[in-house]
This record gives C-alpha cells, sequence and structure tokens, in this order.
C-alpha cells in the first residue's frame, strides 16, 4: 500500500505526499547531467520504499494495540 493512499493516519499520508511531491520537483529541475539524474530518481525510489514500509510497520503497530484495548476492554 502507497502511503499517499494510506487509510489510518490521513495527516501522516499527507505529509509523505507533499515530501514527495517536493523531492520530485527538486529531481526534475535540477540539470546536473543524465547521471546525476538517474542517481536522484534512484535515491526517491529507495525513499519512497522506505516511507511505505514505515507506514507498513506503523499500521501493524496500531492494529496491534487496538486489538490489545480491545481485548481488555470488558463488554467490547
Amino acid at each position: 500500500m502507497a502511503a499517499r493512499d494510506h487509510p489510518v493516519i490521513p495527516e501522516l499520508a499527507a505529509l509523505i505526499t507533499a515530501m514527495r511531491d517536493s523531492t520530485k520537483s527538486l529531481v526534475l529541475q535540477d540539470s546536473g547531467g543524465d547521471a546525476v539524474r538517474s542517481r536522484k530518481v534512484g535515491l526517491l525510489d529507495s525513499a519512497i520504499k522506505f516511507e511505505d514500509a514505515v507506514v507498513g510497520k506503523m499500521t501493524a503497530l496500531k492494529e496491534k494495540l487496538t486489538r490489545e484495548v480491545t481485548l481488555r476492554e470488558p463488554g467490547v
């Protein structure tokens, strides 16, 4: 699941989307040549994969905590 589509934490999704758009804009504006641009695009792809992994782990943690709270609350 892409971070920008994350339904659990909309504020985080908005922040990640803004960061990606800003970074992508900077990469495209750079006139450092094809090698530099290619390296930056690779770094951007790595950053996006990392962000998606963080969001996935946060989602799993939130779900785990929600289950634990539900189990501890009587009558739920």
